[in-house]
Formats: C-alpha cells, structure tokens, sequence
C-alpha cells in the first residue's frame, strides 16, 4: 500500500439523494447517476428502487380502477428453471412451490407494468409487498428430505449419504472447491481410479487452504488444463511434475523425522549422531555444556525471574527458563544479522546459531512433554507455549504448531481468560496480562485457520473477555462491536508504536475470525441443501456473500489506513544501510507487520474462490463476474506489495518471510493457471529477483556445519518449494508468450542483465536449486500411500472385469480357528503382489530422472489423472 493512499485530510463525505440498488447492497457511496461510477467499476446494471409516488396525483379510488384495468395478470412464466417433476434425489419434489413463486413473479411484473403506466401509493405499497414476499420465499426456502430415503438401510458399500445429499434435479455436477469436482456415481468415468479412491476434501488441505492447488485433484487440474493441451507432456513440464513429486517425498520424510524430534528429542537427537543413550539427564547435562555462557548470562540479566534451576527434575522451571534462552538466543541472532546483505560472510554466524537453537529446542520439547500435564493455574506456563508457538511460526514448522497451539488453547480455556467473569476481584496489571495472552492465543488460532483452511479450534460465542487496551480507549468493551464500528474509529489509533504494532496484529486476526465464522464456515452458505436449490437461488445466497466479503474488504481497508504509521516505516527498509542501528529493529518488525497484513488479506480473497465454486450451476451474472474480478485484483495487489519487499537483499527478512512466499506465489500460480491469464514481464521479473536473492542463500548449505537441524531443513524446504514454483511461473511465461527460452534470455537481458542466470538455474531441473528433491528416499508415508492406491486401483478393475471371485477377501471360516493360524495362508492370485512385493514398474514407482523421462508413456501422470475432470468453474468468464 502506497503512503498516498493513506495520507492526506479526509474529504468531507458528499451526501446523495438517492442510492442504486447495488451501492446499496454493499454499503457503498452511490454517485447517484444512470449508471452510476460504481456500477460503471463492477460492469454490472444500475437500478434504482421505485421512486414513492408523488402525493396527490391519484385517489384511492382512481387507484383502484387502474389496478384493475391497467392490465390481466399473465399466465406463470416458463422460466429454465421449470423442471418436470423428475427423480430429485434424495429430496421431495419441490414443483408446487416453484410454481407459486412462479405466480408471484408473474402477478409482480404486472403490477409494474400497472405502476409504470398509471403510478399510486396503492399499487406502490402492492408492489413492495409483493417483492418483499418473492425475496422471502427465495431466503427462506429449504429443500425438504424425503423421510421414506433417510430410513432405508444403506448398504456399507454404497457412497455416503453425505455425497447422495449434494445431487438433485438442479445439480448434475457440483463443486465442494474449485478443484474437487463430483458428479452422481453413475456417470463417473472411472469408479476404481487413484483419483476416486481419494477423498473429495483431502483431509491434509481442507476446505480453503492455500495449498490446495498441490493436492492430488489440485496438481492434475494445473498441469492438465493449462500445460497438457496434447496425450502427452512436454519433456521440461513431465520434469517439473517430476519435481513436485518429488518434493512430496522430502517434506513428508521431513515431517516423519520431525514427529521423533517432537516427541522424542533427546533420544532422536542422540540416535542422528549415534550417541548410547545411557542416562537421560546425562545427555541434557551434555547438551546444555554446548549453550555459550555468555547466551545464560544475557537470559539471566533480562528474566532475572527465570533463572537457571540446580535441579534437572524441576521440570516446570527448566521449561520456563529453557524457553527465555530459546528467546533470547532469536533475539541476539536477528540483530546480528538485521542489516545483512552479504550471505558470504555470515555462514559462521548462522551455523552457530542453528548448532546453538537446535540443542535448546532439544531440552525445550523434552521439559514441554514433561509438563504438559501441569495443573492450570500457571501464567507462566501459558506465556511459555506462546513464546514457543511464536518460535515455531518463524521457522515455518507448522506440525509443531499446530500440536502446541492445541495446548496452549486448552491451558488458556482452563484458566478461564476468555471470560470477564474470571477477571473479577484481581488487580488490573494481571488483568491485562490475562488479557493481551488470551488475544495472542486467538490470533493464532486464526492464523493457523488461514495458513491450513480449516476452522478455527475456538468458538468465536465463548469468547467475552475484554479486548486490548488500544481498543478499550477507543470505547469499545466488547470485540464484536468494535469490529462493527471500526471504520469510525479516528486516525491514528495511538501515537505509541509498540501499542500500534499490538492493534495491527490483534485487529488482523479479528477480522479474520469474523471472515471464517460470517463468510467461509457460514452455516447458512455451506449448507449442504443448497446444492437442491434453483441456480436463481444459489446466486441471491451469492450476493449475499458478496455483501459480506465486501464489508471484510472495508474493514481491511479501514485497518490499512489506521496503521499507516507502519505502512510509512516498513518503507525505509528500501533505504536500511542509511537506517540508525537503534532503529532497524523497529522497521524490520514493522515490515514483518504488514507482510501479515497483505499475506492474510491476500490469501482471505483467494479463499472466496472455493466458496463460489460451490454455486456454480450455470454462468454467473455479470454483477457476481465483477466482484469475483475485483477479488482477484485485491488479492493480485497484496501479493505484489509482498513481493517488493521481499526485492531487498535482506538475509533476515527474506529468512523470517520465506514462508509466506512460497503460499503467495502458489496463490498467484494457480489464479493465472486456471484462469489462462497472461503473466506480465513486470510480475515476471520481480518473480525473478526475489528468486535471485533466495538463490543466494544456497551459499549457506556449504558454510552450515548442521544442516540437518529442524530448523534449516524448515528453511530448505521452503526456499526449494519457492524456486519450483518460480521454475513454473518461467513456463508459465512462456507458454502463454509462446517462447523459446532463447527468446525469453533475450527479453530477460534487455531490461536486468543481472536475472538471466537466475532464468537459466530456474530451467535446469539439475541446479543446486532442487538438489532437496533428489536426496530423499521414495519411501515416505506419501510415495507408500500413492502405491497402495494403485495397488487397490488394480484390484477393484480386475474384480471389475470379472477377472477376480467376489469373495477375495473373505475366508474359510476354519482359518479364524486357533488351531489353524499357523497354517492359514492367504490366497495366492495371479498377477496380484503384496504391497512391499510390487513390481515397481506396475506400480507408482518415480525412479531417478532419467528413468521417470524415458518412459514412453507418461506412466505416472496418466495413472493419477487420465480421468480428471478439468471443467472447473471459471469464475471470471465474460
């Protein structure tokens, strides 16, 4: 966000006699002409409400006479919408009430042609009412289950009733994301694919998470609709489809290994470097050895209230001090390196760093499991799980996140900090300690809702604990109706920086709640019922997701505009060598404050996709088109403002960043990809610089003498995941250019001769960009899982064909008998292996490079997705 878009004296609002319908649904000012400036923005059609009649012009009696003369009422419409009475699935036939509301509409277009001709309040006061009646029946209507369905026994076998509920006369195929698309069991293509073995929402992504385009049905539609255009694909795009799956087995053998450091650090600590584990506390007494003096000393100066316990078995105070180290050691390593551009001359720095926080986190996850039944009541306790989750969040770990901030909620609920009713009798400094950690657990619990697209663990009706001290000065008790009042609030919130910097971030994630609770998890808008609705229907429940995305929009606005304060000192990271020293810390968290801003708002707005998807029966209106384009350009500006910062050669930003990168740039990949636009050489470019800087950062592999630390696996993994997807926008580029990449090296060169080794690394599948995806071993829980489904795939078409007994799984009843089970031996069929026995050519089987690409056949690709469905909603269709 520009300074001048914040800056300057607030124009006095120009008042408008009159709204349109449109401005007036979303709350907007309304330039009141025909049609009006927003209307002309959204390209949608201007309308205005019936104007009252003027007094006077007709008696009542008058009025009667033209009703009744000016015009015979037609006979019902014959809308598309008219079905037969034909199989509604699991719902009652709905025909009667269609047919009233058909009347109703009929009987309205009358009485408007009946006003127009000869207006009167009568007919006026007739005609709202009327409409006020057809916008009742449509909100208000719900398709009703047939009673006779629900109790028939449903065979184990059959698909879920849940799945049966989604299909009616009115939905032949439906979306529950925009990349998991359904039709009624009998027209599937292929009942035993790897796809249909797949859940429709994959348990790992969720409903809306930003990483949905990398689930199984997501990676096929982006490489089927926009790369395959032909039966097979291009060499350089079959490598890169290579990449990805290979990346899939780095991360998942990463958090394989990160479980065991979780739940047993000192053990899996001690096994990587074959050290016998003899006596536990010897080894932590070992371990500690290695923390510097000088890093206790600091932690013992600044929490002089945590000091260093002589006994290893109290628990709960190692925990607490252990903690402080953690912290303290963050804090020392990012002021060491806050200015840092050169990456040469900071190799030993960081390995000492990572050898250091590595030891810690050790003895850090050993105390947590040691007191993580410890009795309520600790506050301590609780700002320890915060500083650890806040920890967990910088390195981008979110499997550990997502388990402490399960704990922390819990431990904070038990306290009791999320009501005032347990606020009562104690004095204020605790109060507001109480206050600001319960606000700091429900901010993240938002941001993991953002991060994973699932909902959020706490229940926004439980909580009425009094918000920050910020908002208590602006007046407000209660967040709800801070939120609601918001907007009105006077600039800025509070001169004091450090207080400023607490409302972004508190303010940002109550927006948030609000986002997932009113918009995304909406009972109204995800109620399954809805799928048996006209499509007329479904785009009136549109509209009013749009109002509310609208006011979210508002709200962000308003929250950009009260923190300009920090937009205007996150600028001066441009300029951080002419920064003093005492200040740098300041623009740094400033700037990692509005990378939280945009880095939410963007991926709120790319969420709204999967939302609509659900709706999409036929070609949206117009005025739904609008919004939906607007939204994509809001999210498109976020990520462009995310990207410039990133543009600074800066060691720590880029460090604490990179994983908000990597999502930003798949959100940007996906919306061009599914959408078939153009990527521009600008937004190519500033892809290409921030890769360059990422890329700078590889010198760091060779200076790190613990590069298998958690924290710098974390690290490689999100740099390799950003150099694949900017690997992918460069094809991409030039697909749609319809390049060469000499063509491209050249275009590259004309303007930043400086990008084109970055361009030619990026193309070469072999750079030390993607040496993670080449390290790893094919066995991880995903490649396994990927092959028993192709195992199961063979088998349910072999039984399918007839090929094999019905009864394949079943038994003689004799082998269950304890007497047999020694001799019991399954039954051997043809061409059936067990799993570990697999031909790996039969089945999923990556291989090396070179194996994957001399194949003949796109073996993989068409296995996992020759049948998918690549007619996904396109929500921006002209």
């Amino acid at each position: 966000m520009d300074s001048s878009e914040t800056s300057g004296a607030k124009r006095r609002r120009t008042k408008v006699s009159k709204a349109c319908n449109n401005c007036r649904r979303r709350k907007i000012k309304c330039t009141g002409g025909q049609p009006c400036l927003n209307c002309q923005t959204y390209q949608c059609t201007c309308t205005y409400a019936l104007p009252s009649p003027p007094t006077g012009i007709k008696s009542d009696a008058a009025s009667d006479t033209s009703l009744e003369s000016a015009a015979v009422l037609p006979a019902p419409l014959k809308t598309s919408e008219e079905l037969p009475a034909t199989e509604n699935g699991m719902y009652e036939d709905d025909s009667e009430f269609q047919q009233e509301l058909a009347q109703q509409k009929a009987c309205l277009q009358a009485l408007q042609a009946a006003y127009g001709a000869s207006p009167s309040q009568k007919l006026y006061d007739i005609l709202q009412e009327t409409r006020t009646k057809i916008l009742n029946m449509e909100k208000e209507w719900m398709p009703a289950v047939r009673n006779d369905k629900l109790q028939q026994d449903v065979p184990a076998t059959s698909i879920s009733t849940e799945t049966q509920l989604m299909f009616s006369k009115y939905s032949e195929q439906v979306y529950l994301t925009k990349y998991s698309i359904l039709e009624p069991p009998d027209k599937r293509s292929s009942r035993t694919s790897v796809l249909n073995q797949q859940p429709a929402v994959d348990d790992v992504f969720g409903l809306y998470s930003p990483h949905l385009s990398l689930s199984i049905r997501g990676m096929g539609i982006l490489f089927k609709s926009f790369f395959d255009q032909s039966s097979k694909l291009a060499p350089e795009v079959k490598k890169t489809l290579y990449l990805m799956l290979r990346f899939y087995d780095f991360c998942f053998d990463h958090l394989d290994s990160a479980v065991l450091q979780w739940s047993m650090p000192v053990e899996t600590f001690l096994d990587m470097r074959s050290i016998p584990l003899t006596n536990k506390n010897e080894a932590i007494r070992d371990i500690l050895s290695e923390i510097p003096l000088e890093l206790t000393a600091m932690t013992k100066a600044l929490y002089p209230k945590y000091g260093k316990p002589r006994d290893l078995e109290n628990k709960v105070s190692m925990f607490h001090w252990v903690i402080r180290v953690i912290e303290v050691c963050h804090k020392q390593f990012q002021r060491r390196m806050i200015s840092t551009t050169a990456v040469d001359t900071i190799a030993g720095e960081v390995s000492r760093f990572l050898h250091v926080e590595d030891m810690l986190s050790v003895v850090a996850f050993e105390y947590l499991n040691l007191t993580s039944y410890t009795m309520c009541g600790d506050l301590d306790y609780l700002e320890s799980l915060l500083i650890l989750i806040k920890q967990q969040y910088w390195i981008s770990d979110w499997h550990v996140f997502t388990h402490l901030l399960t704990m922390a909620l819990s431990y904070a609920q038990n306290l009791g900090i999320n009501r005032w009713e347990f606020y009562v009798g104690m004095n204020e400094e605790i109060a507001e300690r109480r206050r600001y950690l319960w606000w700091e657990c429900y901010a993240w619990d938002k941001f993991y809702a953002v991060q994973t697209g699932k909902q959020p663990f706490l229940d926004e009706n439980l909580c009425n604990c009094l918000p920050i001290k910020a908002i208590r000065q602006q007046g407000y008790l209660d967040h709800q109706e801070f939120l609601h009042n918001m907007t009105s609030l006077h600039e800025p919130i509070t001169e004091d920086r450090k207080e400023l910097m607490q409302y972004t971030f508190i303010t940002v994630s109550l927006l948030i709640g609000s986002f997932y609770k009113d918009i995304l998890y909406n009972r109204r808008f995800t109620d399954f019922r809805n799928y048996a609705k006209p499509s007329s229907f479904q785009e009136a429940i549109l509209f009013e997701i749009i109002e509310g995305v609208d006011h979210f929009i508002f709200k962000m606005d308003a929250l950009k505009s009260q923190a300009k304060g920090i937009y205007d000192l996150s600028e001066r990271l441009k300029n951080m060598s002419s920064v003093p020293l005492e200040e740098k810390e300041c623009v740094l968290e400033a700037s990692l404050i509005i990378i939280c801003i945009e880095y939410y708002f963007c991926l709120c707005m790319s969420s709204v996709d999967h939302l609509f998807a659900r709706f999409k029966v036929r070609e949206f209106p117009k005025t739904i088109n609008s919004a939906m384009g607007y939204y994509k350009k809001r999210a498109y500006e976020s990520w462009k403002k995310i990207m410039q910062l990133m543009e600074q050669r800066l060691v720590l930003m880029l460090w604490q960043s990179i994983g908000p990168i990597g999502i930003v740039l798949l959100t940007f990949i996906a919306d061009v990809s599914t959408h078939f636009q153009k990527v521009s050489l600008a937004d190519f470019l500033l892809a290409l610089r921030v890769s360059r800087n990422l890329t700078e950062l590889t010198m760091l592999d060779n200076g790190v003498s613990s590069p298998s630390t958690r924290t710098y696996r974390n690290f490689t993994k999100c740099r390799t995941f950003c150099q694949i997807l900017v690997r992918i926008l460069t094809q991409l580029y030039m697909r749609t250019e319809g390049i060469e990449q000499e063509e491209l090296i050249r275009r590259v060169n004309e303007i930043d001769g400086s990008l084109v080794e970055t361009v030619k690394r990026a193309l070469d599948v072999t750079s030390g960009l993607f040496k993670e995806c080449f390290v790893t071993g094919e066995a991880s829980s995903f490649h396994l899982a990927l092959r028993r489904s192709f195992e199961e795939q063979k088998m349910l078409d072999r039984k399918a064909e007839g090929l094999l007994p019905v009864d394949v799984y079943k038994t003689n009843k004799s082998a269950h008998d304890q007497n047999n089970l020694n001799d019991f031996k399954p039954p051997t069929l043809d061409g059936i292996h067990p799993l570990e026995s697999s031909p790996k050519a039969e089945a999923f089987f990556l291989g090396s490079l070179d194996e994957f690409m001399s194949r003949q056949e796109d073996d993989v690709y068409n296995k996992l997705w020759s049948d998918i469905k690549t007619s996904f909603p396109d929500l921006l269709q002209e």
